[in-house]
């Protein structure tokens, strides 16, 4: 988590006195708040939040056009004080939406030390030679707090080979594009159909490039833990410690016997090993989730894993170091569970786990998405934002802690309330914690 300066209260009667812009407005109202009204079911999919500078909320989301979805848009937000500012355009006709559950093709960073804003999207298009569309993945960035975007600017590459984008085999199936920026330098991991040699082609795999001032970008493919552990699944999360240096945790899966469902969560440091921070025991997965986050330079990771015993089960695994990791598993709101898009946020030793109403039973005390909460990572409860007549509120949850400690999340939501009029309906909420 990047750390941010205190709320600063503007003092009314001065601003009006010396007509100065003498310090933020209120912040956007606690509990439940509309943040865009989506016209189609898909909407504001892909929902990322940051906070800036005074703990306001920006955003970044897919915009989609159901008639033409060649026109779907990356668009950007953010509460001024006042309002909600009017959505700008970050990049335009981005192509089609990747609605898998496993996926996030939006992606939204600030560098605490200057105020740039990044995001990292996935586009559509021809790029390879005789191909046909395929994803990429491009970056845009703005230094006036999301008035105006750069033309976006591709990272992903057409031919990998390990590490020689010259000579490597051709292809350009990229997801999941990430993006983290700290003094100065930015940082983007991403999943590509290319990896390690298997003898016959190219394993997916997962890649991590940054690049400073200069724009010059060196990139890496991120190694695998073994056998059992070799071909990529497209989830990943990247994050920065206290002193700004990246981390990358991803899931690999295994190539077959003896262990062919095996599903691994591997943690790395780019240019260093990779550490196994545990496996599912070769119990199944199909849609696994991995979530990262520091507490200062310490590692924490959140994962939606199955295990011997523990089906569709949510974990916290952390470390002092990241050469090791011990586990906790985080419990469900009684028959109610969390599930896809993790968020995991940790300060001064609090941490905070937000996640997607997964799947519900009858005796869960609260609505989605759900909030699992602890004080040392190792023992956590769980409940949420709200009671449970508003239960399917939060896919594409996105959430940050405050500096004051309080959690700020926003998420996206077709039909927000199933036993209760409906509070809102399609497109983005933000939930302010009071």
């Amino acid at each position: 988590m990047n750390g941010f300066k205190g709320f600063v209260v503007a003092v009314l009667s001065l601003a009006v006195l010396s007509g100065c812009n003498c310090g933020p407005g209120p912040a956007a109202p606690a509990g439940f708040s509309q943040v865009h009204a989506g016209a189609d079911a898909e909407d504001g999919l892909h929902v990322s939040l940051v906070l800036d500078k005074d703990d306001q909320p920006m955003i970044a989301f897919l915009k989609v056009d159901a008639a033409s979805p060649a026109n779907n848009a990356v668009y950007f937000t953010r509460y001024d004080g006042t309002a909600w500012k009017a959505p700008v355009v970050v990049a335009a006709s981005v192509g089609r939406v990747d609605s898998n559950p496993t996926m996030q093709q939006v992606w939204l960073a600030r560098d605490a030390s200057t105020g740039r804003l990044g995001v990292a999207f996935q586009k559509f298009e021809a790029f390879c030679v005789g191909s046909n569309n395929e994803t990429t993945v491009h970056v845009s960035f703005s230094t006036d707090q999301g008035a105006t975007w750069s033309t976006s600017e591709r990272v992903s590459e057409a031919k990998y080979t390990r590490n020689d984008p010259v000579n490597g085999v051709e292809v350009c199936n990229t997801t999941s594009p990430r993006i983290a920026m700290a003094n100065g330098t930015v940082h983007v991991a991403w999943a590509a159909d290319a990896g390690e040699q298997d003898g016959i082609g190219f394993l997916h795999g997962y890649y991590y490039a940054s690049s400073t001032a200069a724009g010059t970008w060196t990139r890496t493919l991120l190694p695998h833990v073994g056998d059992d552990g070799r071909k990529g699944r497209t989830g990943l999360s990247l994050a920065l410690d206290s002193t700004g240096a990246p981390a990358v945790a991803y899931l690999m899966l295994s190539m077959g016997a003896p262990v062919p469902n095996n599903t691994a969560i591997v943690y790395v440091r780019p240019g260093g090993a990779a550490v196994r921070v545990t496996d599912s025991a070769n119990i199944q997965n199909d849609a696994p989730q991995v979530t990262l986050a520091f507490d200062g330079t310490k590692p924490r990771v959140a994962a939606l894993l199955s295990r011997p015993a523990a089906p569709q089960a949510t974990w916290v695994f952390r470390s002092d170091d990241g050469a090791a990791f011990s586990e906790a598993r985080v419990p469900d709101d009684a028959e109610d569970k969390g599930g896809r898009y993790l968020d995991l946020m940790f300060q001064g030793g609090k941490g905070v786990l937000a996640s997607e109403f997964g799947s519900s039973g009858t005796a869960g005390q609260c609505g989605g998405p759900k909030l699992s909460r602890s004080s040392d990572a190792a023992a956590w409860t769980t409940c949420g934002a709200d009671d449970k007549t508003h239960q399917f509120l939060g896919s594409y949850v996105s959430a940050e802690l405050a500096s004051n400690g309080k959690i700020v999340m926003a998420f996206h939501t077709v039909n927000a309330d199933t036993a209760s009029p409906s509070r809102f309906g399609r497109g983005i909420v933000l939930w302010r914690e009071p």
